[in-house]
């Protein structure tokens, strides 16, 4: 259901905790249908990291707040077409955004299950996204923190509607 209230707007911001919630609600039980054997490394990647099962449903439901914590990144908002798991500890300010490595990667498992982030596969001496071209076609923009100055409700309205929020 829908209403006209806005949310308290911190749950847009790209936060360890913020991060960690989520991925812990999307965390498959015994009672989920449809089970994503989530990671964020390409199945061809020499590099692999532990397969966590997520409700494949809860995170395409929250895909709108996990593209806007993605578009938080500085790699995203530089609209790099490729970036190495490291960069993704900066957000557009430069500021480290997680202070835990697993916070980080527990963006890059929701952000993959979604479908929303691309995997990451071996590259020349390091790894490195998938082309990223694609997800700016659908929708993966640069976004804002909603504490800083530059940030539009309007920008946010799509995250939004995923908290249950008309604007």
């Amino acid at each position: 259901m829908m209403t006209n209230h806005i949310p308290d707007l911190s749950k847009l911001e790209l936060n360890q905790k913020n991060v960690m919630e989520l991925l812990f609600k999307c965390k498959a039980t015994p009672q989920t249908k449809n089970v994503d054997n989530a990671t964020f490394y390409s199945k061809d990647s020499i590099r692999k990291a532990p397969i966590i099962k997520l409700d494949q449903d809860l995170t395409i439901a929250n895909k709108q707040i996990i593209r806007y914590w993605l578009g938080q990144l500085k790699p995203i908002h530089q609209q790099k077409e490729v970036m190495t798991p490291g960069e993704g500890f900066f957000n557009y300010n430069n500021q480290r955004w997680a202070s835990d490595d697993r916070a980080l990667y527990a963006l890059y498992y929701l952000g993959t299950s979604s479908a929303t982030f691309p995997y990451f596969e071996d590259g020349y001496q390091h790894a490195q996204t998938e082309n990223l071209s694609a997800l700016y076609a659908l929708g993966l923009k640069p976004t804002y923190s909603p504490n800083d100055p530059r940030f539009k409700l309007e920008d946010a309205k799509k995250a939004l509607s995923a908290l249950g929020v008309s604007i």
